[in-house]
């Protein structure tokens, strides 16, 4: 790829990440965040003109953005600590997964939501592998909260009522939808009904938690 030595203010620099990531900055935009010029800077990483702004590279987030505007938050030594995208009247991360895969016992398959931050739950996938061709019609699946010493409730309730013959694998999707801000940490765990049959034919499990930050 040639080297362009001057750039002009309206050529667009390419961003790639490590993980594949591909974005673009205007130069413009670029150095009035930088505080090097460009269009009107207001001194706090943020200018005027965020409406004709793909991607903004602030610790500040930016003033009066427009919708899909991408804001690349970095700490104070010019590090990428997180990526928004600006949805309406708040900015949203790009979608985060975290995946669990137990034995049987799955107890201990739960999330930690940290204390502080917003969160936009989206779904939950899962996946439960057993030895052998089951059928439980009576069995039921909870994705519950809860913080340490109080039950916080119930996300959603699946009730199975599966027969299993011929293969023995159960995997389902639920849509979540729900925003929560802990004001301390959060547990969220799995919880099945008619656990000792179900653990007793259970080989593994896996789930997957998709969701999303969320700044105001």
């Amino acid at each position: 790829m040639p080297e362009i030595i001057t750039p002009e203010l309206n050529d667009y620099l390419i961003i790639q990440k490590a993980s594949g990531l591909v974005g673009r900055v205007k130069l413009a935009n670029l150095t009035t965040v930088l505080g090097s010029g460009g269009n009107s800077d207001n001194g706090n990483g943020n200018n005027d003109n965020n409406n004709e702004v793909d991607m903004i590279v602030s610790e500040n987030a930016p003033n009066n953005p427009a919708m899909g505007v991408i804001w690349a938050e970095i700490n104070s030594n010019g590090q990428i600590i997180e990526e928004w995208i600006r949805n309406n009247n708040r900015w949203e991360s790009r979608l985060k997964t975290t995946c669990i895969t137990t034995n049987k016992d799955f107890y201990n398959a739960s999330y930690i939501l940290e204390s502080g931050k917003k969160y936009h739950l989206r779904k939950l996938n899962f996946i439960l592998e057993f030895n052998n061709s089951i059928s439980f019609e009576d069995t039921s699946f909870r994705f519950e909260r809860a913080i340490i010493g109080e039950w916080l409730g119930t996300i959603f309730t699946w009730d199975a009522g599966f027969n299993i013959s011929g293969y023995n694998i159960l995997s389902n999707q639920q849509s979540l939808d729900l925003v929560t801000q802990p004001s301390m940490p959060e547990i969220l765990y799995f919880s099945p009904s008619n656990s000792n049959a179900l653990f007793n034919s259970l080989k593994y499990a896996n789930f997957e938690l998709i969701y999303q930050l969320i700044k105001d």
